[in-house]
């Protein structure tokens, strides 16, 4: 497949048949700010969202391409200075069925939408040489007020589905104004889901990889770590030859604008989170001229190359588990401070903090931290149990009985998203939107119960690689913090790794089955065709150790060996880190939250820097992502963006 180089340096839907609509010319008069609050009217908290299994977004890495085009000869999309350069606006003939299909609209499975497949060409340089279908849902603007046109959203990633995310959270929890103006829009990206999805690894191998070691200590755990790599690299390609070359974003991008084109709208608007900003970002490069409303909430820098995000992301992280850390050293509920009580082991102390672990009496950001990461320690040595799976406590209250909160199940009250993420056992990473809103159903409420092991499976344990995943699902959203106390409390005092693991769980996208949705898979496949790996050997994450570990102390070490993933992936890299101006696009709204651990506040402020028409939007607060998080001001600052085409003022500050 031939690829557009930058000059100069390498580097399920189902519903009767109707014509798509046309879209309206952007009304000018809508609604104020201050009348498109979001969820109901006069709502004033966060949108209502209860996911079934759909985006969350995790995986703790990056994406970033360089472009494709049909005809590179032509259409080179690379400048010599690296940024992007836009395609003709001429549609090319090869690609014109395709831009002047219809799509055969039929009702989907979940009520009031409607479904559809649309054909992209496998491959954009040789149209010719085969198709691929892609899931397509939508629901229809409600009215009252005249159509807008359709609102494309996409959740991130890579690897979430669009279509989940749509039917579970968008077209059904954004604010009604905007709903009542756009048909709400999704399709699941190439490689995702419904849209031929990429597959590697069954449920039973899935849980053996996600349990890795991550932080090899020895030369022969280094061993098993590669092998792990190498037998998902492969597995990947066992199972989806056809479409493993082409699940870049740039091809991604260009199949959302033959959607755009489907649909009868002249110009695209779209809100991406995390991933998806790039998705979008990726987009107005390519067809800068056909920029409508684009929204990108969680923003990621296309000019940085995979280690520098990778080792931008773990200070991400860090800083979002110091805000954790100083929050928890303040409540006396938090198990990780040595004036937390001592832990009931019911005399099984073979995985407690030790006493040399524990730092001197008192409260603070740094001892929660050095307490958890000897709590990992520990569980690197001797994983403990998981109470929920012990055949002898069905209702998984574990053998401590009354000590142990009861676990209900959680309620997620705000949308999940994905940043980009580190594909590795253990850390999947954002590449979405998080494990979205975790808020106990009760005061008593803890954790959710993890998902049993698969019927004939050995009982689940929970070691240090997947309780760092779950801690790490929970600096997504502050929300989620009580759960994640509770969740240490659980693991910490009472030697059950459930609360941990439902974490974990709900991050991968594990099934009570013990299957897993596509999500790793996809994920790992757009990241490693999107960049070059962030390490090729051992020895390189060996000698960047003390960078990632300065980064980040408790989660530095397994973020650098997560990184190395890529570096035994069977499809070489097409893309590689440029810059993203867009120029002449109408204007761009870039949201970056302050203290966002998967996609860190710098990479919003560089890409709306990048963007000729970029417009800064700050939310001076926690967890990943802004919009529909709870700021009044970032949701109707975008609402009436959306609304009214006015964007906001460049730099604009929220809380």
């Amino acid at each position: 497949m031939n690829t557009c180089r930058r000059t100069g340096r390498p580097s399920p839907a189902q519903p009767p048949r109707r014509a798509a609509h046309s879209a309206e010319p952007p009304s000018e008069s809508a609604e104020s700010a201050e009348s498109a609050t979001p969820g109901s009217p006069g709502a004033s908290s966060p949108w209502p969202w209860r996911p079934r299994r759909t985006v969350r977004t995790a995986a703790v890495l990056l994406a970033v391409a360089s472009l494709l085009a049909a005809g590179c000869s032509a259409e080179n999309s690379m400048a010599e200075n690296g940024a992007v350069v836009a395609l003709p606006a001429a549609t090319p003939k090869a690609l014109s069925g395709y831009y002047h299909q219809k799509l055969s609209w039929h009702p989907c499975a979940a009520p009031g939408f409607e479904c559809a497949t649309m054909k992209a060409p496998l491959d954009y340089d040789k149209p010719g040489s085969g198709d691929v279908g892609l899931a397509v849902a939508r629901k229809k603007a409600t009215g009252p007020g005249k159509r807008i046109g359709s609102l494309l959203v996409n959740p991130g990633g890579p690897g979430g589905s669009a279509i989940g995310y749509l039917q579970a959270y968008a077209a059904v929890g954004y604010p009604a104004q905007v709903r009542a103006r756009y048909d709400m829009v999704a399709v699941d990206p190439r490689g995702v889901d419904h849209s031929e999805p990429v597959t590697c690894l069954d449920g039973r191998q899935m849980d053996a990889y996600t349990q890795t070691d991550t932080t090899p200590d020895d030369q022969r755990e280094r061993d098993r770590l590669v092998a792990a790599y190498k037998t998902f690299a492969a597995a990947c390609a066992q199972h989806s030859a056809k479409i493993l070359g082409h699940v870049s974003t740039v091809e991604a991008a260009r199949d959302m604008d033959v959607l755009r084109a489907a649909l009868g709208d002249r110009k695209l608007t779209y809100v991406g989170a995390s991933y998806g900003t790039f998705l979008g970002a990726t987009y107005a490069g390519l067809y800068p001229q056909r920029v409508g409303r684009l929204v990108l909430d969680g923003a990621m820098d296309p000019s940085l190359s995979a280690r520098r995000m990778n080792l931008g992301q773990t200070a991400g992280f860090e800083t979002a588990f110091r805000a954790f850390a100083q929050d928890c050293a303040k409540r006396s509920d938090c198990p990780l401070t040595a004036a937390a009580d001592h832990p009931d082991t019911g005399g099984d102390t073979s995985t407690s903090i030790s006493t040399d672990d524990r730092t001197a009496p008192g409260r603070s950001a740094e001892e929660v931290g050095k307490r958890l990461k000897a709590f990992f320690r520990q569980l690197d040595r001797a994983p403990i149990p998981v109470r929920s799976d012990d055949p002898k406590h069905p209702d998984g209250t574990g053998s401590h009985g009354n000590a142990a909160p009861t676990r209900t199940g959680p309620v997620r009250t705000g949308p999940v998203r994905m940043g980009p993420g580190l594909i590795g056992p253990g850390l999947m990473g954002p590449a979405r939107t998080g494990p979205g809103r975790m808020t106990p159903t009760r005061a008593t409420d803890a954790a959710p119960q993890p998902e049993p092991a698969a019927r004939g499976a050995a009982p689940r344990r929970l070691g240090e690689s997947l309780a760092t995943t779950g801690v790490i699902a929970a600096m997504y959203d502050e929300a989620a913090w009580p759960e994640l106390r509770q969740a240490l409390t659980m693991a910490i005092s009472h030697q059950d790794g459930s609360g941990l693991l439902a974490l974990s769980d709900s991050y991968y996208e594990r099934e009570g089955d013990g299957r897993y949705a596509n999500l790793m898979s996809a994920n790992a496949a757009v990241n490693c065709l999107d960049l070059p790996p962030a390490f090729t050997t051992p020895q390189q994450v060996t000698q960047a150790l003390p960078a990632f570990e300065k980064a980040s102390p408790v989660f530095g070490d397994g973020l650098a060996w997560a990184s190395l993933s890529c570096a035994y992936w069977r499809v070489h890299a097409t893309g590689h880190p440029h810059r993203i101006e867009a120029k002449g696009a109408a204007p761009i709204v870039v949201v970056g939250t302050v203290r966002d651990p998967a996609t860190p506040y710098t990479w919003a402020r560089a890409l709306a820097a990048q963007l000729d028409s970029g417009r800064l939007l700050t939310y001076d607060g926690d967890g990943h992502t802004a919009y529909g998080r709870g700021s009044s001001c970032i949701d109707s600052t975008i609402n009436h963006y959306l609304l009214t085409g006015t964007p906001p003022s460049n730099g604009k500050r929220c809380s």
